[in-house]
């Protein structure tokens, strides 16, 4: 049932449709200043939303190829997972790879309840989150 009641959500989510304002906003930036992965910070690319993106771990485990042990490993039954929060531009794509900051342990340690695995929770905020203008706690 919960399964069909996320579904159902992630569908009306994903279909509905935009405003007029949302088509006229500014497209977003992190500020100059806070550019510095050192400091937590992400440097940003330019983008006009997120995308809340989630995966259907069954079908993906089902795939073909070698999966990480953590999300599909004997005894690992998980539904959706958020796979990530991904900048994107309304000409398609998104900037990826804007920092090379590591997920402080703490913030993994949190995360895990929602993205299976500390190896996905560091590629998402490498290839992501360090171009949403977020600090890693923000983001994640």
């Amino acid at each position: 049932m919960r399964v069909i009641l996320l579904a159902t959500l992630v569908a009306l989510i994903s279909f509905a449709p935009l405003d007029a304002q949302s088509k006229k906003r500014k497209r977003q930036t992190a500020p100059k200043s806070e550019s510095k992965t050192n400091s937590g910070r992400a440097r940003g690319g330019s983008f006009d939303y997120y995308v809340l993106s989630l995966s259907y771990a069954p079908n993906f485990c089902a795939q073909g190829g070698q999966h990480d042990p953590g999300e599909c490993g004997p005894g690992k039954y998980f539904g959706f997972v958020v796979h990530g929060l991904w900048p994107q531009s309304n000409e398609g794509g998104g900037p990826e790879n804007c920092g090379s900051s590591v997920v402080p342990t703490d913030i993994v340690s949190d995360t895990v309840k929602y993205i299976p695995t500390e190896s996905l929770i560091q590629h998402e905020w490498k290839a992501h989150g360090t171009c949403s203008g977020l600090n890693v706690k923000d983001y994640f």
